[in-house]
């Protein structure tokens, strides 16, 4: 029972690392296609010794939680450029 329960945190503590690591490198490549980030991401933490299936989620739940920040961003610009647009006119 201890021994699983060990596994268990370690798994997280790696989920957690990859996750960490997967974002940092993220941010510098926002002007690449998502196929070349999956590519380039998955790649480097199989260099690091991750495997191939937490590598893909991690790399994956990355990437999409990076495209709902875009749309939240581009959301945001919409609104306050509706708000000038009112503002102007009277």
């Amino acid at each position: 029972l201890a021994a699983q329960a060990l596994a268990s945190l370690d798994e997280d503590d790696e989920c957690l690392a990859a996750e960490q690591l997967v974002r940092r490198r993220l941010r510098s490549m926002s002007g690449l296609p998502r196929e070349k980030q999956l590519s380039r991401l998955v790649g480097l933490l199989a260099r690091k010794g991750y495997g191939g299936s937490l590598a893909m989620r991690v790399v994956l739940a990355a990437l999409d939680d990076d495209v709902g920040d875009d749309d939240a961003d581009d959301d945001d610009a919409d609104d306050d450029d509706a708000g000038n647009d009112d503002a102007g006119v009277r």
